[in-house]
């Protein structure tokens, strides 16, 4: 096993997505029709509660860099996943507005420290080849989450109580917890091992002399064994590329348009359709069938970034994601098919946010800046879903209905399509070296 302890890897990321981003984000929103029910909060009240949390969320972003630096990737993960367990404690015993505020704070801390960013840089250490596809693994945690949650929570809210829905999921939290801190490592050197490399992605000699004349083979890991083939020494070219400072500024906007559509299109699908005269158990069911979806797609999408391209498989996403908030508009016709059509296309597309950000963070920048570059997309997502997460709500005790903010979202997510491909096809793509075939 600790030969290929890239798979272990891999499982704790998956059992990361599914703590702290299915259990206090993704999978949440079957509890809101339920929430904004509770005396005293209302549907803006709701809202504020999904608005603190990303906001508790987004200022971890800024500290997230230092915390990982401080703790590690393996003590940071451990004491996240700890967090989700206090903050669904406290959910469980929230009867009042302030107490759900001081549960979305945990929550929010917990997604914003052991997210993402952790996992991107776990995936970053020990994966040199099929990245999109080890990423698409891990983030499936979080389809899961949504995927099963939405059902067991129905079931045990109709059958006992909602504290105890909560509580479950609080204890699956600390289980998790403790396998992670016992199972992860945070990079493979620590193990006396290599990053996974796929044998026709190391360069051959010639592609290194190429690469030397100009002047690009200072960022290759060269082995020291002796007795290894010279063309086996190092590790896959770096492809990533370098945004103009001003360019970076607008891809990052973008990023903050798909964190307003990603959360809040799965956050309020519930409330949603319960809203639109449709009853608590067929919203249950639709979000599971969104969580199926998503869940599917993170597994497809990673494989389809890796065989076709980075630029085309994120215009299925986009597209996929597109139309199904169209549909998804259409709820108050009462069209059943509808609104399946729209839960399972808007699923499925919605993996550009787990799976994408995190191969654009790779592939949008250089080494030396990489670390920052993730940091900075994560936060303009995070800061777009920060922000849109008051607007439902809002809007809903303003115009009586939740359908205009899925037709914000669909204009967000046109533009985020327009902006992501432009700069895709015009620096990435370009950039790309003659014997990069293999990405």
């Amino acid at each position: 096993m600790k030969r290929h302890y890239e798979r272990v890897i891999v499982l704790c990321c998956f059992l990361l997505m599914f703590c702290n981003v299915g259990i206090p984000s993704t999978s949440f929103n079957v509890y809101q029709p339920y929430i904004v029910a509770i005396p005293g909060v209302g549907d803006s009240g709701g809202s504020f509660v999904i608005g603190l949390r990303t906001c508790v969320s987004m200022v971890c972003m800024f500290v997230v860099g230092k915390y990982f630096e401080i703790l590690n990737c393996r003590k940071g993960c451990f004491l996240a996943s700890l967090l989700t367990f206090v903050g669904m404690t406290l959910f469980g015993f929230a009867h009042s507005l302030p107490m759900l505020f001081l549960a979305a704070i945990f929550s929010g801390a917990a997604y914003g420290l052991g997210g993402m960013v952790g996992i991107t840089l776990l995936i970053n250490r020990w994966f040199k080849s099929d990245v999109g596809f080890a990423v698409g693994l891990s983030t499936v945690g979080s389809g899961v989450a949504s995927t099963i949650i939405p059902i067991i929570a129905e079931r045990v809210i109709s059958g006992i109580s909602l504290a105890a829905s909560f509580w479950l999921e609080a204890a699956c939290a600390l289980v998790i917890a403790f396998v992670v801190g016992a199972l992860l490592r945070n990079r493979p050197e620590d193990m006396g091992l290599t990053p996974h490399v796929k044998p026709e992605d190391v360069p051959t000699m010639e592609e290194l002399d190429s690469l030397a004349e100009h002047g690009l083979t200072e960022d290759l890991d060269l082995s020291e064994e002796e007795d290894a083939p010279s063309h086996a020494k190092a590790t896959p070219v770096d492809k990533g590329v370098a945004l103009p400072k001003g360019v970076h500024h607008l891809f990052t906007l973008a990023m903050a348009l798909i964190g307003a559509v990603v959360v809040a299109g799965g956050t309020f699908l519930s409330v949603l359709l319960v809203s639109e005269g449709f009853d608590h158990k067929f919203a249950a069911t639709m979000l599971s069938l969104f969580g199926l979806s998503l869940l599917v797609s993170k597994v497809i999408t990673g494989k389809l970034y890796d065989a076709i391209g980075t630029a085309k498989g994120t215009a299925v996403s986009f597209i996929c994601t597109l139309v199904g908030l169209v549909l998804l508009c259409l709820a108050s016709s009462g069209i059943t098919a509808l609104v399946i059509a729209g839960s399972a296309l808007s699923g499925f597309g919605m993996s550009i946010a787990t799976v994408g950000l995190p191969v654009w963070s790779l592939e949008l920048s250089s080494v030396a800046d990489r670390a920052h570059t993730i940091r900075v997309f994560q936060l303009g997502y995070t800061a777009g879903s920060f922000i849109y997460n008051f607007v439902p709500g809002v809007l809903k005790d303003l115009v009586g209905n939740y359908v205009i903010s899925y037709v914000i979202m669909a204009v967000m997510t046109l533009v985020a399509f327009l902006v992501v491909m432009g700069v895709y096809l015009r620096y990435h793509d370009k950039a790309a070296l003659p014997f990069s075939h293999a990405h």
